[in-house]
Order: structure tokens, then C-alpha cells, then sequence
């Protein structure tokens, strides 16, 4: 989780989206970016996907849910033993 809470009302568009960029790379998948009420997503390119109006996901990529599958039945298998 990353909260970006009254950091950028100064920024202009560029540097949020630039500052975006940057921080989106850090969240690990089903990750959340928490942001405050004066400053959304919008106008910005971004692949987070937006739950509510301040708070944004970042999806997991089709390996990383074949990675969490696999682990999950080998965790399975285990508790069979």
C-alpha cells in the first residue's frame, strides 16, 4: 500500500503523471494506491484500477496469478500429507 495523501496539490499534470509512473512500479500486485481528495486518476494514463474515487489497484498480471494458483494447490497438497 502506498498513500499519497495531500503530496501532490502542488504538482502540476505533468509531474503527477510523471510521479505516477514512478510509483506505480513499486506496488506489488493487488497492490493499493491510496490518494487524498483533491487529486484523482483522471486525465491520467495509468493502468491502476480505480474502486473508489481516492483509492486505486493495481491488478496482477496473468503470472503472477498462475504463481499464487500453483503455490495455493501445492499448499493444498500439504495439508493432505
Amino acid at each position: 500500500m502506498i498513500l499519497c495523501r495531500n503530496v501532490m496539490i502542488c504538482f502540476d499534470s505533468q509531474t503527477y503523471e510523471n510521479l505516477i509512473g514512478r510509483v506505480r512500479p513499486n506496488l506489488e500486485p493487488d497492490g493499493h494506491l491510496i490518494m487524498g481528495h483533491s487529486k484523482i486518476l483522471g486525465g491520467i494514463r495509468h493502468s491502476l484500477q480505480n474502486l473508489q474515487p481516492t483509492i486505486y489497484l493495481k491488478p496482477q498480471t496473468p503470472k503472477c496469478r498462475r504463481i499464487k494458483l500453483q503455490a495455493r494447490e501445492h499448499q493444498a497438497c500439504l495439508t493432505q500429507i
